[in-house]
């Protein structure tokens, strides 16, 4: 899934384009965004993705049709990452506030929670959804929000003693126990999550 400046979201197969080594036509467009699309996301479950722009649209990738408008930001949605059991939608948007939302309804769980002092880059659920990890533009810092209470949980992780430029993104490994950052200086970083612990960088190849 593509999000693009066309305010457009597509879908590819990845099978073809590494069977013929070029870019195929998409598979299915959802058209739907006045501006352009920030940030998509597919559920655990395959048949329903999150789109963000200036509002988040909750799609139903089978038919390509709108389930709902999830809308509550003051700002250009900038970040979308779905819990593993797919109960919990996060967003963050260019103000650097963050809002959790129900991931089958798309209620609000809790109000705005400034988070970052622009606006929010990255944002992942550990994998069993006790934890959101958040990462800014403005200070390199990666934060961790208890799902449960929505207070920030241990120390955050300043990237920044690792990366010479902004972060671009921030993941949880598949045991929760690390986490990976890449920025702008095109180095990955692995960190003790929780922990403000370096493991291991080393250089990607190309931007993130």
């Amino acid at each position: 899934m593509v999000g693009s400046y066309d305010k457009t979201t597509k879908s590819w197969c990845v099978a073809d384009a590494r069977r013929t080594n070029r870019v195929t036509t998409p598979i299915r467009t959802f058209e739907d965004h006045k501006d352009f699309v920030n940030a998509v996301v597919v559920f655990p479950d395959k048949r329903r993705m999150i789109t963000g722009s200036w509002d988040k649209t909750l799609w139903d990738m089978e038919a390509g049709d709108v389930l709902k408008k999830i809308e509550g930001h003051s700002s250009r949605v900038s970040a979308l990452a779905v819990s593993r059991d797919g109960q919990i939608i996060a967003s963050g948007d260019e103000n650097g506030e963050i809002i959790a939302w129900h991931g089958e309804t798309g209620e609000t769980l809790i109000q705005p929670i400034k988070v970052d002092p622009l606006w929010i880059r990255s944002l992942d659920f550990s994998p069993n959804g006790s934890v959101l990890a958040t990462s800014g533009t403005w200070d390199s810092m990666t934060k961790f929000w208890s799902t449960k209470t929505w207070q920030m949980q241990g120390e955050p992780i300043d990237c920044g003693t690792c990366h010479s430029s902004e972060l671009q993104t921030v993941t949880f490994s598949v045991d929760g126990k690390h986490v990976l950052s890449g920025g702008n200086d095109k180095k990955i970083s692995e960190w003790a999550a929780l922990k403000n612990t370096n493991l291991k960088a080393s250089f990607h190849p190309r931007l993130l």
